[in-house]
């Protein structure tokens, strides 16, 4: 009996020890949980590339190769645009993207380029977010053109050209320039950052996905764009 009450004891120590160990793993589990993740001195390395203009130079026939394979027939007017809505998706502005007014294009893209602009932005935010930089949109400023747009935009620019990529449905422009900053979520400080900084992350992305085979681009660089076609 007194043998039963000394290993009863023992084991009730030993148990004891053991709730008062694991307690402690799990307070101090939760206080690094609520912890406010502290802010780097610089962001994390920003790799760019060597030349942006060798980078991203995808010829002018590349484009239009995908673009007449995965695209709609050009449209010949923004009324001609109406009827082809089944196949296209209506692009407006979003959480990680703002569309430009668009002067000399409709906004519309194959679902297939509605996807991959979704993915750029969400991208260039979540690589953002790990380089503790404030989020930013992107800036879209062309999309689907008619070809009226492209009668009417050749009258102020003579480098346009009359067989653009953009007639299918299966191209847009994205600014390398412009940014629109937007509010963070969650309670982190971020780093300050610049246009530069941001075309280059910018650039990061557009590489990546490059090289995944999701896309053709090229760096305009008077029209301060990206010109981007979804393979």
């Amino acid at each position: 009996m007194l043998y039963c009450y000394s290993f009863m004891m023992k084991f009730l120590k030993i148990a004891g020890i053991a709730t008062l160990f694991f307690s402690l793993l799990f307070c101090i589990s939760c206080s690094k949980r609520d912890e406010v993740p502290q802010r780097p001195e610089s962001p994390r390395r920003v790799r760019g590339v060597v030349s942006i203009s060798r980078t991203f130079n995808d010829l002018h026939k590349k484009h239009i190769d995908a673009a007449t394979r995965l695209g709609v027939p050009p449209i010949n007017d923004r009324a001609d645009a109406e009827q082809h809505k089944k196949d296209l998706v209506c692009i407006e502005n979003s959480s990680y993207y703002q569309v430009d007014p668009l002067n000399y294009s409709v906004p519309y893209l194959v679902p297939e380029a509605d996807s991959l602009l979704r993915q750029i932005a969400i991208n260039f935010n979540d690589s953002l977010h790990a380089k503790w930089l404030h989020p930013h949109q992107l800036i879209v400023t062309s999309v689907l053109r008619t070809k009226d747009d492209i009668k009417r935009l050749k009258k102020n620019n003579i480098n346009a050209t009359g067989n653009s990529a953009h007639l299918y449905g299966t191209t847009f422009d994205i600014s390398w320039m412009r940014f629109k900053q937007i509010d963070k979520k969650g309670n982190y400080e971020t780093l300050d950052t610049n246009e530069e900084l941001l075309k280059n992350v910018l650039v990061e992305v557009l590489r990546d996905l490059q090289k995944q085979g999701r896309c053709y681009v090229k760096y305009e660089k008077n029209q301060a764009c990206f010109h981007i076609t979804v393979r």
